[in-house]
């Protein structure tokens, strides 16, 4: 099965962005590793930048035109999640099914999902509408009120770092929607949460539609993640939580996301958790004595970090 990471750069890498780009590579390594092709779609800019650091390699195809041809690239700063639906549209002409994951996330070992289903995503996703830092408003918000009720709400919003996509209509539904709710005039949208807009056209928009289109879903992990919960070492902001049951551990263990933690890379026991973490995994696969030769400035600055 294809595995396709899309990225399109837009600013300047942060602090500590060097963890980022290792990660990013155990995303290609062990996908290639189980499942099969890793390919790339970003723009130039994103292909430069990765190439100072030599993390191109690691793809068995990168396409720098596709991305360039995105409509609305203005609006790509507040809906940058437009990007994975724009390729996903297009590959589905093309691949019966296929997945989108994001750079910051990998399996650590094969998992053996249900690929007759429609739609595979990470896990769900709790939320508190009186939150002031609410992820998830009010459709309403993004949507008239007859396209609002064209859709059943009554489902849980699913994160999307993982996407597993199994049926050519419910992308080009999806694409269309998306595209509508940027077009929409959202002036009564007021969140602290500055991705709200794209997470609603990907982890809100994607499982609703799924659901009201009377097509199957599942995700990899059983349990929700509640983000009204501040992220903490016991991880209490999952339900069930992780260690309530060794089969939640174990599950969990297959997969890793650092999406959470990139927030918090100035503290340092973050940033080497994440470093070291992705090392470890590295080592234990056998894949680090390569990259010491591959990738022996990036893998120096990620032990130091």
């Amino acid at each position: 099965m294809n595995g396709y990471h899309v990225y399109y750069k837009n600013s300047k890498p942060k602090d500590y962005h060097e963890i980022d780009l290792l990660v990013n590579i155990a995303s290609c390594l062990f996908w290639k590793k189980y499942y099969g092709k890793i390919i790339l779609y970003c723009n130039q800019d994103h292909l430069e930048y990765i190439k100072q650091y030599g993390v191109d390699q690691f793809y068995d195809e990168i396409n720098t035109t596709f991305l360039e041809t995105i409509p609305h690239k203005n609006l790509l700063d507040r809906y940058w999640s437009f990007c994975k639906i724009y390729v996903a549209n297009y590959i589905a002409d093309f691949n019966e099914n296929f997945a989108i994951f994001d750079t910051d996330f990998y399996f650590r070992g094969p998992y053996d999902f249900d690929t007759s289903l429609n739609f595979v995503g990470y896990h769900k996703e709790a939320y508190n509408p009186h939150n002031p830092n609410n992820p998830y408003p009010n459709p309403s918000l993004f949507l008239n009120p007859e396209n609002l009720e064209r859709l059943n709400w009554d489902t849980d919003p699913v994160n999307c770092a993982f996407m597993y996509l199994n049926n050519k209509s419910l992308v080009k539904t999806w694409y269309i929607w998306a595209e509508g709710v940027m077009k929409t005039k959202q002036d009564s949208i007021n969140s602290s949460n500055i991705n709200t807009s794209t997470i609603f056209i990907e982890q809100r928009l994607l499982p609703t539609l799924v659901n009201s289109m009377g097509l199957k879903q599942d995700t990899l992990l059983p349990n929700y993640y509640l983000t009204y919960i501040p992220l903490n070492d016991d991880l209490h902001e999952w339900f069930p939580m992780i260690d309530s049951h060794p089969k939640y551990r174990e599950r969990f263990n297959r997969f890793r996301h650092t999406w959470g933690l990139k927030r918090y890379y100035h503290e340092e026991k973050w940033r080497k958790l994440i470093s070291t973490l992705t090392l470890d995994d590295l080592q234990s696969f056998n894949f680090l004595n390569n990259l010491n030769q591959q990738v022996p400035y990036l893998i120096s600055l990620c032990k130091s970090i």
